[in-house]
This record gives structure tokens, sequence and C-alpha cells, in this order.
């Protein structure tokens, strides 16, 4: 899983851990606590369980602060890498009418 904000990016390796979750909900949680009130998710294939987990603990950590997780950009890619990931996510971010200030990706 990867990180960007305002075009760096910073990585958090949850691989490693039973599920993804508290991965998701880590990097979700920066975000908000760098006060990114607009954030895009990237990931795939979401039939991917760790996948899938990330994105899990990214609507947790929305959840815990009163956002609404159907207000969260979604795309998901066809493949498993941090390029397809991050072609998605750019993608997805030029086709808002307003564009995020973060991206959150999982791939």
């Amino acid at each position: 899983m990867s990180l960007s904000t305002a075009g760096r990016r910073c990585a958090f390796n949850a691989r490693g851990w039973p599920d993804d979750v508290p991965g998701g909900d880590l990097a979700m949680s920066h975000l908000i606590e760098a006060a990114h009130q607009r954030v895009a998710y990237a990931g795939g294939p979401f039939s991917i369980r760790q996948v899938a987990d990330c994105r899990d603990g990214a609507v947790q950590a929305l959840r815990r602060v009163g956002r609404d997780p159907a207000d969260l950009p979604t795309t998901e890619s066809a493949a498993l890498n941090i390029r397809q990931s991050t072609r998605d996510e750019l993608r997805l971010m030029r086709r808002l009418p307003r564009p995020p200030s973060a991206a959150e990706a999982a791939g």
C-alpha cells in the first residue's frame, strides 16, 4: 500500500500483517490528521482480500471522524501493482469536478 500526499509519496507496508485493515486505517488517518478534506482511493482488484481490507480500513478511519464513506471517490485497478494503481489514481483525480488534495492507493 502506498500513500500520496500533495505530490509526495510515503510508504506504509502492511503486507506482513494478518490483514490490511489496520494499514488502510493508518494511511487514511494520516491524511485526515494532515487536514485533507477530499481524499480519493485507488486500488485493486478488490477481489484480492488484502486490497479490499485496505479500503475497509480507510472507510473505518473516515467513519471514526464522522465522514461519509460514500463521499470517498474510488477506482478499482485491474492489476495488483503500484504503477497501475498510480495511473488509476491520477485518472480518477482528473475526472472529478473537485479534485482531491490526496489519495490512498493499495496495489
